[in-house]
């Protein structure tokens, strides 16, 4: 079951959850895969929704977006370029920024270049994002 589906089922009837999410997007505007792009982003900017739940890093974490493209600063200022643009023309969601989970890596890795990827994704995701996401969060004054 989905995250949106859960939290539908936690929450009842007296709240619509609507999943835009995008599979194997990231924050980061200048990844291989920027949720930016997608039509679920565009869609996100203009629902009126009273609260915004964001959980992306983990396809930021891929060897190709963090390491080689942008990295932690960009994510930073791409989170709050999010924020920004999900609070402006006058809407005021409660924004939750949610660190996504843990990342264990593949079950079989059939050679060194998936071990290095896990190894590399699991870094980012298991120890960086779990401390600089609830800081931007806290810099931001969210909810």
């Amino acid at each position: 079951m989905t995250y949106p589906a859960q939290l539908q089922r936690m929450l009842g009837e007296h709240y619509i959850v609507t999943n835009l999410g995008a599979c194997a997007a990231a924050m980061q505007q200048h990844a291989d895969t920027p949720y930016w792009k997608r039509l679920q982003w565009q869609a996100a900017q203009k629902i009126r929704a009273d609260i915004v739940v964001v959980m992306l890093g983990t396809n930021d974490a891929r060897p190709p977006n963090w390491h080689a493209v942008t990295g932690p600063s960009q994510y930073e200022a791409d989170c709050k370029a999010m924020v920004g643009a999900l609070s402006g023309s006058g809407k005021s969601p409660a924004i939750h920024f949610v660190v996504p989970p843990p990342f264990y890596g593949h079950s079989r890795p059939q050679d060194h270049r998936i071990a290095a990827v896990n190894y590399a994704v699991k870094s980012v995701v298991n120890e960086l994002l779990p401390a600089l996401v609830p800081r931007i969060a806290k810099d931001l004054a969210l909810a």
